[in-house]
């Protein structure tokens, strides 16, 4: 703690310092007014003493008296102011002198504080008749030392001196005192008092300092008083707010956590049954032999339970955001890849709308960069499927970029031709549960804009809306730019559109137990698994899942998190513990996203983990990721350009002077000269030809160059 200077010092310090500096200052204004009194008095007294020798002197030396010159000058010298004394003649001639006179210079010098005080008087005959003139015989000079005026003075001086100094130290004992007595020590008190307020739950009221003067420092004492009781009030009724805070946080944590019981119930309730329509509607629409209306009525309910899907998730991914269990996963992913994954999901809204969505054949970006690709994957398809619904006809425009400066970011923008946003809408559209325009009465919760702002928060970015009505909106998005190297890059497992018909051949048998309650659930995915030609086994329990581990020793388990008799965690441990269990592969089958769910199910031995309602291809990519499955895929031929990339292979059998034509047209942004030059690939290569197809129509000319340049 730092030292305490005393308030009674520093006042003392601070008054007598200027008393002291005004003491000096008088007292030197005595000293030099008593300085000159006595000089004058000595002059006086030099002039009377003069006076009084003046005849007697006169008549000497009109008589050429020597002698009595000499007895008068030296009777001059005896006085005590007197330090020299001469007379002259009329001519000047010294005639008699005593004592000590000064040089010319000195004689002269009639300053305050000359070395010699001068008086000179004349000397005049007496007119021996009535008609006779006085003649001047000469001069008589008196000269008195400074020390004359130095040695009577300093007496005075001394009584000047002793009584300032003891006047000076009486008023500081008296200041001191006083200061330290009726200030410091109030103060001093009024300090401790405050220091050791502490309010306690049991404290009484405080009770009041006393202070009887009605002075400054009272209406302090008194402020103080006040302040005490005030706050004393303040902190009781504070204390009071606390315990009803309190008692509202634990009704708010009930009720929190019984919402997250209700949506974990909910989630397993709503997508159970929707697995179930999902994945048998999806199996019967591959059936060749289905008639063509049956088929339409299927789709019908699998577009149903898509958007119904899409509802309870974006409910869902609000109450994610909300109990902030939701987490930004970073991982290098690449860039390119998803955006093309994201256009081909919305491909089939777009043709039905009769739209174009394009990507800006200017864009330039990073392929591989490091970020949360699932959270950016759907803020994409949020803000997309946004432009979609509000557009009736024309285009939506996606266009990506980069900003590099002191923090590079990467920024992407969604362009419609809508009708555009209100100004007054424009902040408000992002609020949950907010619908504009015709679409509000039926389409959509309200929360896809929403949901899409929160997640870019979340890693760290932002998005903008410029707008005006009838001419469309522009969303741009803003995140940091990490890049990542292409090595670093986990490669995507199997994506929607691409229907796996079997194994591929050479690859050994494999064995997968299905731990499932559901009747529903095990038909699917015992269908799904025997349509690869997998052979199964289903346990409706955790505890027959067991068993049969151990007398069948499959190589993979998918486990539903929560089967009868044993929970699906501690299956999974209990198999781990057994011989052979720490290597197979354990998947678990959950209805619940989130993410500390999934970790959870992660951390108790689970290799991976499946939401519901799971598609076929995510089944397909799990087992390839795990098992390394190879599949033989029956792709449309609508989907075939889709799935395929260009390769600089690809472009070998293409003549060299086509390809430089085509590059050429390329680079110009020749349209027209790009059409004929794809149409003239076609008899080389008709797969080339649909892939150049697929990525004109989409304005991806850098890919095409970039390919072309490579070779």
């Amino acid at each position: 703690m730092p030292s305490i200077k005393s308030l009674a010092g520093r006042l003392f310090k601070l008054v007598f310092g200027w008393y002291l500096l005004l003491a000096i200052l008088v007292t030197c204004f005595q000293l030099g007014f008593e300085f000159l009194l006595i000089r004058s008095t000595i002059g006086a007294d030099m002039a009377a003493l003069g006076q009084s020798f003046t005849p007697a002197v006169a008549d000497a030396i009109w008589t050429f008296d020597q002698p009595l010159l000499d007895s008068l000058i030296n009777g001059m010298g005896q006085a005590s102011i007197i330090t020299g004394a001469k007379i002259e003649n009329s001519r000047g001639d010294i005639l008699a002198k005593v004592g000590r006179l000064p040089d010319a210079n000195e004689a002269k010098s009639d300053d305050f504080l000359a070395p010699f005080q001068m008086h000179e008087l004349s000397l005049w005959s007496k007119p021996l008749t009535e008609s006779h003139v006085s003649r001047e015989l000469g001069k008589m000079v008196l000269y008195s030392d400074r020390n004359v005026v130095l040695v009577r003075i300093k007496y005075s001086f001394m009584v000047i001196l002793i009584n300032s100094l003891v006047k000076t130290a009486g008023l500081w004992l008296i200041f001191y005192w006083a200061i330290t007595w009726r200030l410091s020590k109030p103060l001093t008190k009024l300090s401790q008092t405050v220091s050791t307020l502490n309010f306690r739950a049991d404290e009484i009221e405080p009770v009041p300092i006393e202070y009887r003067e009605q002075d400054e420092v009272g209406q302090l004492v008194a402020s103080l008083n006040d302040m005490r009781l005030r706050l004393y009030t303040a902190h009781r009724e504070l204390e009071q707010k606390v315990v009803d805070l309190a008692q509202a946080r634990d009704v708010a944590e009930a009720a929190n956590r019984a919402k997250s019981i209700f949506l974990a119930n909910m989630s397993h309730e709503l997508r159970t049954p929707l697995n179930a329509i999902l994945g048998f509607s999806s199996m019967m629409r591959k059936d060749t032999q289905l008639p063509e209306s049956p088929r339409k009525n299927l789709d019908i309910i699998n577009r149903s339970g898509e958007h119904l899907l899409a509802l309870i998730n974006d409910i869902l991914e609000k109450a994610k955001i909300d109990a902030g269990r939701l987490q930004p996963r970073e991982t290098p992913f690449d860039l390119d890849d998803m955006l093309r994954d994201v256009v081909d999901t919305m491909h089939l809204q777009v043709q039905e709308k009769g739209l174009q969505l394009l990507i800006d054949p200017s864009s330039s970006f990073p392929r591989f960069i490091i970020g949360d690709r699932d959270c950016l994957r759907q803020v994409l398809i949020n803000l997309i499927g946004n432009a979609i619904k509000f557009t009736q006809q024309g285009s939506i425009l996606v266009r990506l970029g980069t900003r590099r400066d002191e923090s590079p970011r990467l920024w992407i923008e969604i362009e419609d031709t809508g009708p555009g946003i209100a100004p007054e809408d424009q902040q408000r559209i992002f609020e949950p549960f907010v619908q504009l325009g015709e679409h509000s009465l039926n389409k959509g919760t309200g929360l896809g804009l929403s949901i899409a702002r929160q997640y870019l928060e979340m890693m760290g970015g932002g998005i903008e809306l410029e707008s005006n009505p009838g001419k469309g909106a522009r969303f741009r998005i803003d995140l940091p730019l990490k890049e990542a190297s292409e090595i670093t890059v986990i490669p995507q497992p199997v994506q929607a559109g691409q229907d796996v018909v079997g194994l591929a051949p050479g690859q050994p048998e494999y064995r997968i137990l299905i731990i499932e309650d559901q009747s529903e659930n095990q038909l699917l995915l015992s269908k799904l698994m025997e349509t690869l030609g997998l052979r199964i086994k289903i346990a409706v329990n955790g505890e027959q899942g067991v068993q049969l581990f151990q007398s069948w020793q499959p190589h993979l388990i998918w486990m539903n998190h929560r089967p009868p008799v044993i929970d699906g965690c501690d299956t999974a441990r209990a198999i781990r513990r057994l011989p052979g269990g720490k290597a197979i592969k354990i998947v678990a089958i959950t209805p619940s996203d989130f993410m500390a769910h999934r970790d959870e199910l992660l951390n108790t031995g689970m290799d991976d983990v499946v939401s519901k309602p799971y598609r076929a291809h995510e089944i397909h990519g799990c087992l390839s990721k795990q098992l390394g499955l190879r599949f033989i895929y029956e792709i449309a031929p609508e989907q075939q350009a889709l799935s395929t990339k260009l390769s600089p292979e690809m472009l070998l059998v293409v003549p060299k002077e086509l390809r430089q034509q085509l590059q050429h047209a390329l680079e110009s942004l020749d349209t027209e000269l790009i059409d004929r030059m794809v149409e003239q690939i076609g008899p080389y290569d008709q797969n080339l030809k649909a892939v150049l197809v697929k990525l004109t129509d989409n304005f991806d000319f850098p890919a095409i160059l970039k390919v072309l340049r490579n070779n």
